[in-house]
């Protein structure tokens, strides 16, 4: 007779535990990522900006003319002081 030899089985308890486990994990990290963080942007921001104020608190100014200086033009609106927010106000033409 032929010697027993045990054959590696893949389908043990404990792989199929830890199969369990990782697939819990992923579906939580899953979730966990959809969830909002509940704060204001500029208190969660990570990285090399996290200490950038920005705009943040500043004033709106909109940019209504392609004039070179002058009130609604971009130009005023880049050397104002302090923070603030620019925003385009008029539909441009994509060329001339």
């Amino acid at each position: 007779m032929k010697p027993h030899l045990a054959k590696r089985r893949f389908g043990t308890k404990s792989t199929s535990a830890l199969a369990w486990l990782l697939a819990a994990l992923g579906l939580f990290g899953a979730w966990a990522c959809g969830q909002d963080s509940g704060g204001p942007p500029e208190l969660v921001a990570e990285g090399f900006g996290a200490e950038s104020v920005g705009g943040a608190g500043g004033e709106v100014l909109w940019v209504t003319n392609l004039n070179d200086t002058g009130p609604g033009s971009f130009r005023e609106a880049v050397m104002a002081e302090g923070p603030r927010i620019v925003k385009d106000g008029a539909e441009w033409p994509a060329h001339d």
